[in-house]
């Protein structure tokens, strides 16, 4: 059976692989106010705002996992290559002004 959740976050996937690449994503990351941890797949920019816009959490990393609360439930699908990039660069520390500077406060 195919979970309900899945095209949602397909679409938002898709909204953010058509900016481009992995700069183009970071400034609409920016422009969201969508900060993360780096190294972090629950946490990254782009695993907050597939939670902000679906209401699903998922783990990012070279696939994403839909996690829609039921046991078993578990849906993996393939990153798009620009969301892949611009995690790689986010990791990697390119992009310091997504980190969630919540340590500041």
């Amino acid at each position: 059976m195919t979970d309900p959740h899945l095209p949602t976050v397909v679409e938002v996937l898709d909204k953010l692989a058509v900016l481009g690449g992995s700069a183009q994503i970071a400034i609409h990351l920016q422009e969201q106010q969508c900060v993360g941890e780096t190294g972090a797949s629950l946490s990254c920019p782009v695993a907050r705002y597939i939670r902000r816009e679906t209401g699903e959490s998922v783990q990012v990393g070279g696939v994403v996992y839909l996690r829609p609360g039921v046991v078993g439930a578990e849906v993996v699908g393939f990153l798009p290559d620009p969301i892949r990039d611009f995690i790689e660069d986010f990791d990697g520390g390119r992009y310091p002004d997504l980190v969630d500077g919540t340590d500041d406060v």
